[in-house]
């Protein structure tokens, strides 16, 4: 009967990391902030570019804000970290949201107790990743506004054609 059990209960934790997954490969790309709150300056102890590199190792399309090409705003989920002050270690803690600012997916809680800044937020954020990683994401292409504009741009160009030759008649 215990067995029973645990294959039910691995079998539902394995069905709900597998629809997160599904949730998050349907939106097209992540952004990662220049500068998170706790950081004084851009891109400090490399945590951004950290962020980056692993969203896209992981099956995101993972941008900077500034990098971002024309897309919809709702298109994407947006990164923050939550760092938990401690004395000992450096806790911090991954979040995607949607672009109303709605909580998506937040991560584990990732821990180092090294003392060098870069290298603690490195392995605290290596290690909060790894519930990311699990979910197996896959991004589709992604969907640019441009294509949608020039296909608007010729419509509107055929209608002042077609009303300039009514007008002439």
């Amino acid at each position: 009967m215990k067995q029973h059990v645990i294959i039910l209960f691995s079998l539902l934790c394995f069905f709900k990391v597998v629809a997160q997954g599904e949730r998050l490969s349907g939106f097209d790309y992540v952004v990662i902030p220049e500068r998170f709150d706790f950081q004084s300056e851009r891109d400090q102890y490399q945590v951004n570019s950290l962020l980056k590199f692993l969203f896209n190792k992981y099956g995101f399309h993972a941008y900077f804000k500034d990098e971002l090409p024309d897309v919809s705003r709702c298109d994407g989920l947006y990164t923050e970290i939550d760092r938990v002050n401690g004395f000992i270690w450096t806790e911090v803690s991954i979040k995607l949201l949607d672009c109303d600012g709605i909580l998506f997916y937040q991560t584990k809680n990732g821990r180092s107790k090294l003392k060098e800044y870069a290298k603690a937020y490195s392995e605290s954020i290596r290690m909060a990743f790894e519930s990311i990683e699990i979910l197996g994401v896959k991004q589709g292409t992604l969907q640019t506004l441009e294509k949608k504009s020039d296909q608007t741009r010729v419509a509107r160009n055929a209608k002042s054609d077609s009303s300039n030759q009514t007008e002439s008649v």
